[in-house]
């Protein structure tokens, strides 16, 4: 399992530990199981059957909750267990490639009953999901538009996130990532979240503070009146794009 952004040591530990316990949980059940291509998923819960859990090859699981990204499910993880009780449950979703082993929950649940690490698994899990949803909270507590101010590790644009505003950095410096991978950085005065808001699109990567920061952020509205009363704002970004591009084209053609 990922989250995303910046997190205490002890979560890592704790991911790490669920995929080493999954695995060991499904041993001697799922080898003579079908392996399952998915081109993608929109919502994994809404095509199959909620007596099904997944176990996942290969790719990664998006796991949603009001619109948001919590975090990913990996290779290796044990996904939808909890999917498959009677309680509101997270959507999953994936835009690329899966491969997963589908499970049926009373086999599953027969399997794992006597397994001396079942409860270790449940425990650690229960853990990991109430510290992945109180990160959620806090997200929704940050004010969305003003001067802003983030301490190191603090995640200023989250990926998936609906974007209505735009940012410019006052002061400080921070890295844009995708899916938990360093792609690029955010630099003094420059202009970041633009291309989201003016697209209606969801963010589609998340910028995450290395240092303190300053930040401006605008509401769309505001920001595209600015850009037609300030020329001066509207080469900034104009130049902040280019770069941006310049910098893909490089990634591509290495």
């Amino acid at each position: 399992m990922l989250l995303l952004g910046e997190h205490p040591e002890h979560i890592e530990k704790m991911a790490i530990r669920l995929k080493e316990l999954s695995k060991y949980l499904v041993s001697g059940l799922i080898d003579k199981l079908p392996q399952r291509e998915l081109s993608q998923i929109e919502d994994l819960y809404q095509d199959c059957d909620s007596n099904t859990l997944f176990f996942l090859v290969s790719g990664t699981i998006q796991v949603e909750c009001n619109d948001r990204i919590v975090f990913y499910y990996e290779d290796g993880d044990l996904v939808g267990l909890q999917n498959t009780l009677d309680i509101p449950s997270p959507k999953l979703t994936s835009p690329d490639p899966v491969t997963v082993i589908a499970i049926d929950k009373k086999e599953f649940a027969n399997h794992v009953s006597n397994k001396p690490h079942w409860a270790q698994y449940l425990l650690i899990l229960s853990a990991f999901f109430t510290d992945a949803y109180s990160r959620l909270a806090q997200i929704h507590s940050i004010p969305q538009t003003g001067f802003l101010t983030f301490k190191q590790g603090d995640v200023i644009i989250h990926e998936g996130d609906q974007s209505d505003e735009v940012y410019t950095m006052l002061t400080g410096h921070a890295d844009v990532c995708v899916k938990g991978q360093k792609v690029g950085n955010i630099y003094n005065e420059e202009i970041f979240g633009a291309m989201a808001a003016f697209t209606n699109s969801p963010r589609s990567a998340s910028v995450i503070a290395t240092e303190e920061c300053q930040v401006l952020a605008v509401p769309k509205g505001q920001f595209v009146s600015l850009i037609q009363y300030h020329p001066k704002t509207c080469v900034s970004l104009i130049e902040s794009m280019a770069a941006k591009i310049k910098s893909l084209n490089e990634m591509i053609t290495s």
